[in-house]
This record gives structure tokens, sequence and C-alpha cells, in this order.
């Protein structure tokens, strides 16, 4: 799933309500353009996002943020540990973001809603 060539690029998916996140899976494309997921923010927040900015994001109050430097793997896995309704994974830079699954997993359950692109 492409994005477009943009600055700093994001997918994010509203989990419906605020749940327990303990860890989120990033999977990389493997057919192609695997380079496409290199310096990306997974980031995590009980209230929605407000800006598609990634510093205004980061800046946001209540919003949890891990930092991957490299190119994602299959999967490249992120421990969160804390509460959240709202997920994204963002670029930074101007590139097109291309992921091929992201999973979130929860104490109790895998939570995997409706996704929204940018």
């Amino acid at each position: 799933m492409p994005t477009q060539f943009q600055p700093e690029s994001w997918w994010q998916v509203d989990l419906g309500s605020v749940e327990d996140v303990e860890q989120i899976a990033v999977w990389n494309r493997t057919g192609c353009c695997a380079d496409r997921l290199t310096n990306v923010y997974v980031l995590v927040s009980g209230t929605p996002f407000t800006s598609g900015s990634l510093s205004q994001t980061l800046a946001q109050p209540g919003v949890w943020a891990y930092h991957h430097t490299g190119q994602g793997g299959t999967p490249s896995l992120v421990d969160v540990g804390r509460t959240g309704r709202y997920v994204r994974v963002q670029l930074v830079g101007n590139h097109a973001l291309s992921l091929a699954e992201v999973q979130v997993y929860g104490r109790a359950r895998n939570a995997a809603r409706a996704m929204t692109n940018h």
C-alpha cells in the first residue's frame, strides 16, 4: 500500500476506542520498494492527531513516539506499553511511504481496524 511522493507521508488507524497498546508490528514490503520504509516514526495517541506535520505531531501533548532510523523489517517490532486510540506510521522527508501490513497488539486481543491513507 504506497502513498504519493510528498513531504512526511503517513498512514494511520483509529482503533475505535482507547486500548492498551503493548506492541506494534510494522511489516515492510518484500517484492519491491523496501527502501520506502526507512527513517520512520511510529506514533500513538489517545486523541486524534491534529496535524500532518511530523514536527507538530511530535509536539502534540500526549503523543508517544518511536523513531526507527533504518530500513523497516518483516516485521519491525515496536514495544509501546501505553494506552492509545490512534496509531500513525510517518516518514521523515519527502518520499512515498510503502507498507505491507501494520499489526497493533493489546493485552487481550489483536486490535486491527479500518485504515486511513494520506
